[in-house]
């Protein structure tokens, strides 16, 4: 499939990602040029200025303001623009599909109706099939549709010819894949975005999504709440000494080692959801990804390899990018760069 996307794409489409974090917007564009798609632009906009919470933006008005921000930022070339959703906006549904089910689409919307008891009408969802030790299973990802139209009017009314709009768990799964296409096997995989409030969470074999999940509890906010607590200091000071590099090693040590506990037994847990009993390895992405010792202490908590994700392994950079600020956030951008695959594999299916 990923050799045929650049035929598939007009040479002259600009394709921006958007992925809305919980204090600031990750922004990327890319042109669709040869076999990879170029990387022409990227950073990260704070909006914490304007509003209070991510919640806000999406449920109240100031999300328009948020994506004039973003506007300010974009080349006027972007034609089409993939918005992902916030894995907390994301309801997530897997279910065996039995045997028996003459019509899998009626026997999917009736396990829907009954699990999320939201009516048909009120919601929008993709559904993945996939086959697992002999039986098949449905993964819905689920996203409100007043929600979806709301985001999709905003960004449309901004000019661009297209608005898709991706969710983190399906953004985090296409990233993986087309960065990592070795790792398209019969081995569970986990990918884990350590981000600031939340950590999105999926699993993958053989290139299919099983089940992902939004953890509110578990992300750097953890971190920073304990290096405030032993520091007798704020939140807000904590996560600045934090990413300044300027806390006691202990501390942050004590801290790192506490997370990776919380999420590796939580990814443990999860496994069973997948009916899998075995994690063959991790990765791990997003703004925290990259604090000391994570990698180490997580590799001690799951006994299995763990890796960061590297979202640009596949794309090709300009060479107008600042590549020191690039690589400086860059796993920052996972979702972003996430969101333009969709618009590729959109492209194709299409």
């Amino acid at each position: 499939m990923f050799n045929k996307l650049a035929g598939l794409l007009r040479k002259s489409d600009y394709v921006a990602g958007i992925d809305l974090g919980t204090s600031a917007v990750k922004l990327v564009v890319c042109q669709i040029k040869g076999s990879k798609p170029v990387l022409l632009f990227a950073t990260t906009i704070d909006y914490t200025e304007h509003v209070a919470s991510v919640r806000e933006v999406i449920e109240d008005v100031s999300f328009a303001r948020v994506m004039e921000a973003v506007w300010r930022h974009m080349p006027e070339e972007v034609e089409k623009v993939s918005f992902v959703m916030p894995g907390r906006f994301v309801i997530v549904k897997d279910f065996e599909v039995p045997q028996t089910a003459l019509n899998v689409q009626a026997f999917v919307q009736e396990e829907l109706r009954r699990d999320t008891l939201l009516p048909l009408d009120d919601i929008v969802y993709d559904c993945f099939m996939y086959d697992y030790h002999g039986s098949k299973r449905a993964l819905c990802i689920i996203v409100k549709k007043d929600m979806l139209q709301k985001c999709k009017s905003i960004i449309l009314n901004m000019g661009v010819r297209q608005a898709h709009i991706d969710t983190a768990m399906t953004a985090l799964a296409n990233v993986f894949n087309y960065n990592h296409p070795e790792e398209a096997d019969e081995s569970v995989v986990a990918i884990a975005d350590v981000g600031k409030t939340n950590t999105n969470l999926i699993f993958m074999r053989e290139g299919n999504l099983l089940y992902g999940t939004c953890l509110s509890e578990l992300s750097g906010s953890l971190i920073d709440g304990h290096i405030a607590e032993k520091m007798g200091i704020d939140v807000g000071q904590a996560e600045e000494l934090k990413e300044s590099g300027l806390v006691d090693e202990y501390i942050l040590e004590e801290a790192v080692s506490a997370l990776s506990a919380k999420l590796a037994g939580e990814i443990l847990t999860q496994l069973s959801r997948i009916g899998s009993q075995t994690l063959d390895q991790l990765f791990i992405t997003g703004g925290n990804s990259i604090l000391p010792m994570l990698l180490r202490y997580l590799k001690e908590h799951t006994g299995v390899p763990v890796d960061l994700l590297n979202p640009l392994k596949k794309f090709s950079v300009s060479k107008h990018v600042d590549k020191v600020f690039l690589e400086e956030i860059s796993e920052r951008l996972s979702l972003a760069l996430g969101g333009i695959i969709n618009v590729m594999y959109s492209e194709v299916e299409s």
